[in-house]
C-alpha cells in the first residue's frame, strides 16, 4: 500500500517564499509515501517559472495572471491526483512532523474529512509570533445551538471529498464571485454540512511568515468583498445530525528506521528495499534516524501513531531505554521489532544492550549464537538475515577480474586473507575493493558497482567472523543475487538457518591453504560451466527467498506471530 500526498500552492513573485515553503514539504515528506507539488502561478515575473521548470516534482500551472486564490487552489487541486491534498499558501512551512500527524489522524479517523494545521498568523499580526491556533467558523447544531467549528486555512483534505464539494467554491455560483478571501473557509463549511469534519491536531503546526509584499497588498485592496459572498453562501454552517464517514481501511502504520552510514553514496541510493517492501502490510514509512538532523523518536511516533516499529539499533547511546519506552507512551499498542546485523557476541549481549532490548518485542539477530543467552534473559528474538538489495539499472562500467573480494581489512583474519589473494600467483587479475592497502577502490554502499562487479568476475570471494553461528555479511547475497560465483568460506550453521547449501548455490572453502586450492581449481576453463550452474542456482535461490520481498513475508507471517498480543500485526 501507498499514499500519494499532493502539495498545492498558489504564488506570485515569491520565489524565496516559495522556495522556503517547498523546502519544508521535501523534509516533512519520508522515503516511503508518494508527493507531488503543484503550483499554480499567476503571472510571476521574477524566478518563479524558471526555478519551476526545474524541480522534478513541482507541476506547473501557469495562469499568465492573477485570478485570485479560490481560482488558483481549486484548480490546483482539482487537476492534483492524490489521496491526499494538503492546501497551503506559499509564505508557510511546515512544523517537524506535522504532515505525518495530519496524515496519520485522517488514516484513524473515518469520519474526518479534512485536517486544519494551526498557525501563528493571529499572534503575529498582534502579539509576537509565538501563539499557535487553528480558526473557526460560525455553525448551528441541530439543536439550534450556536457554535463555533473548525475550517483548513491550511488543511490535509481527503481528495475525493475536496473534489464534491468543489474545493475553495470556484465552480459554486455565489463563491466564484469572490477571489481570494474565504475559499478556506467555504470549504471547512462544505466538509461539515457534508457530515465529515475538521479536526485540529496538536502536532499539525505551521510557521506563518506574512510576507508584506505586492501580493499581500493587491489582495488586500480586492477582498474586502470577498467575504460577503462567503457569508451569503453559507450565513451559518449547519451541522448535520449524523457524521457520514469515509470507506473503513484498517491500514497498519508502520515506521522503519535502519542505519545509513555517514559520508557513503548508499545514503542516497533509493534502491528498492525493505520500506517498499512492508507496503504489501501498510503504509510504511523510513527515517533515517543517524542522519537526520533533529531527529526526535518521541515526537515522530506521536505524530505517526505506528502500528509496527522496526528499528536497527546496534547499540546503546543514540536511541536509549527511555526513549522507546516513551515512544510506546506516544504510540500506546505499538510493537518494535529491532534488527541488529552486527557479529560482535559483545556487542549484542552487553549488559547495556540487554537493558535496551527489555523495551523491544522482539529482538532479531543473524548471529544465531547469541540466540541462547537472549533466551536465558527472558528476551524474545529470532533468526532474521538481510536482504538482497537489487541495484540501480543501467549498471556502471566495471573491471572484469579473475578473483574479487569486496570487503574492509579490520581484522588480522581479513589482513591474513588478503595476502592470501595477493600470492596466488603473479599473473592473477585480483580485484579487491575497500578500506585495504592497495585497493582497487572502495565499494562501500555503492550497491550499483558492486553489482557489475560481481557480475563480471568469475570468482568472487566471500567469509565470515570467527566464532558465530549462520553469520554472513550482506556480500554474500549481494554477490550470489547479482549471479556472481562465490567461493564462501564455511559458516558453521549457515544451511541450517538460511537454506544456501555447498555445492549447489556457493562453493565452500575451509581455510586459507583450502581457499588457495579451490580458486586454482574454479579458475581452469573446464570449469566455466559448473561455475555458471552454480551461480544460477544461488542467483535464483537468493533472489527467491532473500529478496526484501521475502524477508518482509518472513517478518509478519514467522517472526510477528511470535508477539501474541496483537493479533492485527500478524493478520
Amino acid at each position: 500500500m501507498t499514499v500519494t500526498i499532493g502539495i498545492v500552492t498558489g504564488t506570485w513573485n515569491r520565489i524565496a517564499s516559495l522556495v522556503r515553503f517547498v523546502e519544508s514539504v521535501r523534509r516533512e515528506i519520508p522515503r516511503g509515501l508518494s508527493y507531488t507539488i503543484t503550483v499554480v502561478d499567476g503571472g510571476s515575473t521574477d524566478q518563479t517559472l524558471e526555478w519551476c521548470r526545474t524541480q522534478r516534482d513541482i507541476t506547473l500551472i501557469e495562469h499568465g495572471e492573477l485570478r485570485g486564490a479560490i481560482q488558483a487552489f481549486s484548480e490546483g487541486a482539482s487537476r492534483t491526483d492524490a489521496e491526499y491534498i494538503l492546501l497551503g499558501n506559499d509564505d508557510v512551512s511546515l512544523k517537524p512532523y506535522s504532515l505525518l500527524a495530519a496524515l496519520a489522524h485522517l488514516e484513524r479517523t473515518p469520519t474526518c474529512g479534512a485536517v486544519a494545521f494551526a498557525d501563528n498568523r493571529t499572534s503575529l499580526v498582534s502579539g509576537d509570533g509565538t501563539q499557535y491556533r487553528v480558526e473557526g467558523i460560525g455553525a448551528t447544531t441541530p439543536a439550534g445551538e450556536k457554535v463555533m467549528v473548525v475550517y483548513p486555512q491550511v488543511g490535509l483534505v481527503r481528495k475525493w471529498l475536496g473534489d464534491q464539494v468543489g474545493w475553495w467554491g470556484w465552480r459554486d455560483p455565489v463563491m466564484s464571485q469572490a477571489r481570494t478571501y474565504g475559499g478556506d473557509s467555504f470549504l471547512g463549511a462544505a466538509i461539515w454540512e457534508s457530515g465529515y469534519t475538521v479536526d485540529a491536531v496538536p502536532q499539525a503546526v505551521v510557521e506563518d511568515h506574512i510576507e508584506r509584499d505586492a501580493l499581500r497588498d493587491h489582495n488586500a485592496r480586492g477582498g474586502p468583498g470577498d467575504s460577503a459572498h462567503y457569508y451569503a453562501r453559507f450565513p451559518t454552517v449547519h451541522l448535520p445530525a449524523q457524521l457520514a464517514a469515509a470507506p473503513e481501511r484498517d491500514r497498519l502504520r508502520i515506521l522503519h528506521l535502519p542505519v545509513y552510514e555517514a559520508g557513503y553514496p548508499g545514503i542516497m541510493n533509493h534502491e528498492a528495499g525493505l520500506t517498499e517492501a512492508l507496503t504489501a502490510y501498510g503504509l510504511a514509512i523510513e527515517v533515517d534516524y543517524l542522519n537526520t538532523p533533529g531527529f526526535d523518536l518521541i515526537a515522530l511516533c506521536r505524530a505517526w501513531q505506528p502500528d509496527l516499529l522496526i528499528t536497527q539499533i546496534q547499540g546503546p547511546g543514540r536511541i536509549t531505554p527511555y526513549q522507546l519506552a516513551s515512544a510506546r507512551n506516544a504510540a500506546p499498542g505499538m510493537i518494535i521489532v529491532n534488527w541488529n546485523g552486527d557479529a560482535h557476541e559483545y556487542g549484542l549481549t552487553a549488559p547495556a544492550v540487554l537493558e535496551l532490548l527489555r523495551y523491544v518485542d522482539l529482538q532479531t539477530t543473524i548471529n544465531a549464537k547469541v540466540l541462547p543467552v537472549y533466551a536465558a534473559q527472558g528476551i524474545r528474538a529470532a533468526y532474521w538475515q538481510i536482504y538482497f538489495k537489487p541495484a540501480l539499472e543501467p549498471l556502471p562500467a566495471a573491471p572484469a577480474h579473475d578473483v574479487l573480494f569486496q570487503g574492509n581489512c579490520y581484522s588480522k583474519e581479513r589482513d591474513a586473507l588478503v595476502k592470501t589473494l595477493r600470492t596466488i600467483r603473479p599473473s592473477l587479475n585480483l580485484g579487491l575493493y575497500g578500506n585495504c592497502h592497495g585497493a582497487n577502490g572502495n565499494t562501500h554502499y555503492s550497491f550499483s558497482l558492486q553489482a557489475a562487479l560481481y557480475r563480471n568476475a568469475t570468482i568472487s570471494v566471500g567469509d565470515t567472523f570467527p566464532n558465530t553461528l549462520a553469520f554472513v555479511s550482506n556480500r554474500l547475497f549481494q554477490c550470489l543475487g547479482n549471479g556472481g560465483f562465490l567461493l564462501q568460506q564455511h559458516s558453521e550453521g549457515l544451511q541450517q538457518f538460511t537454506g544456501l547449501t555447498p555445492g549447489q548455490h556457493f562453493v565452500e572453502w575451509q581455510d586459507l591453504a583450502d581457499l588457495k586450492a579451490k580458486i586454482v581449481e574454479w579458475l581452469q576453463p573446464d570449469k566455466a560451466e559448473a561455475r555458471r550452474a552454480i551461480a544460477q542456482a544461488g542467483m535464483a535461490f537468493v533472489r527467491e527467498h532473500y529478496s526484501a520481498a521475502a524477508q518482509a513475508r518472513k517478518l509478519f507471517h514467522d517472526l510477528l506471530p511470535l508477539i501474541a498480543e496483537d493479533e492485527r500485526v500478524t493478520a
